[in-house]
């Protein structure tokens, strides 16, 4: 059954589930692996999900989807909701044991007397399942995704002859994968796009002069390594006020483009040719005219809710800006 399956999501232009269910982002695919909850009562990627009796599993991911074990009479049934859509619904064989159901009865034999050993036509310990929301039965797109659950162990109710076997409790592992758009590639992108390049020049960066370059932060571990750094080395504030910052205009690093804490955190500066020119383009104010001079140092606004001493600063409003390589001025608009 389970074989079957996966032909058909052959046939339908999906890649399959590596047989050893690796789940690794690449550049062309996001991958985000269910978390378990360890000792601390905190979610892990590195501990297996657990659920049992008659209770529901949910776990949101970051761009909003929701994974779900939802209770059903026999086990739990497998869905992925984007607001009120599954985007799972799609998954073959239309008619017949599912992948997205895992049933008890589907590892017991057709009388309920012993272990399924190929006589009950269902699924086994790998589900795949199809990410997509197009309608069932309809053909695949270049949008679709793909995810998969392994069943790592369980336990069943109702064993007695002629009853239909129900999983009450079950530990597992499982991923879900479908592609980037043009725009999360562009977002994690080293390089600026022509559209970048237009938005920087008209702000007044003389870009025959300058270079625009950027470093991009991909992980949760190497935003906080990041983030660190940045609080130590990159921001030495000379003075602090409600609302005011001011920096050292030569102790700001290397460009970077940082997650952290849910917000978005951007730094730039322009080179001319192979050194640093020390004209920076900084991010993290929520002000979209904030007032600036360079010399030895430079003031800029910012939300005093949003700044501790010794910590990262973060915004969640995010701007395009560059300085006027001749005045010095700092140019913003909202992006």
């Amino acid at each position: 059954m389970i074989l079957r399956t996966l032909i058909a999501l052959a046939f339908s232009g999906l890649a399959l589930p590596a047989i050893a269910q690796t789940c690794e982002e690449t550049q062309d695919k996001h991958a985000v692996k269910i978390a378990g909850t360890d000792s601390q009562g905190r979610l892990n990627t590195n501990v297996a999900p657990e659920i049992y009796g008659n209770h529901n599993f949910m776990q949101e991911l970051d761009n909003g989807w929701v994974f779900v074990l939802s209770a059903a009479r026999w086990g739990w049934q497998i869905a992925v909701f984007d607001d009120e859509t599954d985007v799972t619904a799609g998954t073959p064989p239309l008619r017949g044991p599912n992948p997205r159901e895992i049933y008890g009865w589907h590892f017991r034999d057709a009388d309920n007397t012993g272990p399924n050993t190929g006589e009950v036509n269902a699924p086994q310990h790998m589900r795949a399942f199809v990410l997509s929301p197009r309608a069932a039965g309809t053909p695949p797109g270049p949008d679709d995704g793909i995810g998969w659950l392994k069943i790592e162990d369980f336990g069943l109710s109702d064993l007695e002859p002629g009853e239909q076997a129900r999983m009450s409790y079950l530990k597992f592992n499982a991923c879900l994968s479908w592609p980037k758009t043009e725009a999360d590639k562009a977002s994690e992108s080293l390089d600026f796009s022509e559209v970048d390049q237009e938005i920087f020049g008209s702000c007044g960066l003389d870009l025959a002069k300058y270079r625009l370059e950027a470093a991009i932060c991909t992980s949760a571990e190497a935003c906080t390594r990041l983030d660190s750094n940045l609080a130590s080395v990159t921001y030495n504030p000379l003075s602090l006020s409600p609302t005011t910052l001011a920096f050292s205009a030569t102790s700001m690093p290397l460009n970077s483009h940082a997650r952290a804490a849910g917000r978005t955190h951007y730094l730039l500066k322009a080179s001319k040719g192979t050194e640093p020119s020390g004209v920076l383009f900084d991010l993290i104010m929520t002000s979209t005219t904030p007032s600036s001079s360079i010399g030895t140092s430079f003031n800029v606004n910012y939300d005093s809710s949003l700044f501790t001493p010794g910590s990262p600063i973060s915004a969640p409003t995010d701007f395009y800006g560059a300085y006027n390589p001749d005045s010095l001025e700092k140019n913003y608009r909202t992006r």
